[in-house]
């Protein structure tokens, strides 16, 4: 297939074969866009922070919880069927 040229808000990218494929850009000019984009991203209050790690604390909680009785019932079956 032949390759076509496409302008998307001033960046130049090629298209082929229906994969796009960015520019080739210097180191330099990449770190600075990197930053730029570091730049929009909405990060999350210490607040917000705070309570996702307790949930995913809680989370782990009563899934190790859960996974230890489940662990427990499974081996006395086990020693109900083979008798031991």
């Amino acid at each position: 297939m032949a390759s076509a040229h496409n302008t998307n808000s001033g960046s130049e990218e090629l298209v082929q074969e229906g994969v796009n494929m960015a520019k080739k850009t210097g180191p330099i000019a990449y770190i600075k866009q990197v930053r730029s984009e570091g730049r929009k991203i909405t990060w999350p209050s210490r607040q917000e922070v705070t309570v996702s790690v307790m949930a995913v604390f809680v989370m782990v909680f009563f899934s190790s919880l859960f996974l230890f009785f489940a662990d427990q019932v499974i081996a006395w079956l086990i020693r109900q069927i083979m008798g031991i």
